[in-house]
């Protein structure tokens, strides 16, 4: 499966996590682009021309983590997918403004 210039960023602290889902999207035709902390996700966001955005967390997303990205989100609009461990409510609150680009995934 060829899927030409489609640029995807995986944020996570992982680097197993990284190395793993890089592995298997590189396989299947995608360019990938990893990063570490917040800081450079949003940096890439802004520089980059990304068409999708994984935030692999193993810590609960909160309110905080949906501040922290909400502003760049609106501005960038490209899905994004959380897989994440828990949900805190608030975080779904904060970002129901960009609610119809965001995807989560809750796994254990």
């Amino acid at each position: 499966m060829n899927q030409g210039s489609k640029k995807i960023l995986i944020s996570d602290y992982s680097k197993a996590n990284k190395s793993m889902y890089s592995d298997l999207l590189t396989k299947n035709g995608f360019q990938v682009v990893t990063t570490f902390s917040h800081e450079d996700t949003i940096k890439n966001l802004r520089e980059d021309n990304l068409d999708l955005l994984i935030i692999i967390d193993d810590t609960i997303l909160t309110a905080r983590t949906a501040e922290f990205f909400k502003e760049t989100l609106q501005i960038i609009e490209i899905p994004v997918l959380f897989l994440v461990t828990q949900i805190d409510t608030e975080f779904l609150k904060n970002t129901k403004s960009i609610q119809n680009h965001v995807y989560i995934i809750q796994h254990s």
